[in-house]
């Protein structure tokens, strides 16, 4: 039972973490795109 609980909790927390790092990803992504013109703009 308390296995059970065990592999249930990582398999959440593995799930949480992917999505958390999707979404990371496309904020960098949207940063860096969104400042890309501000950047090159002192160039």
């Amino acid at each position: 039972m308390l296995q059970c609980s065990q592999t249930e909790f990582l398999l959440r927390i593995g799930r949480n973490q992917s999505q958390f790092l999707i979404m990371e990803l496309m904020f960098v992504l949207w940063n860096t795109t969104n400042m890309s013109p501000a950047m090159m703009r002192p160039i």
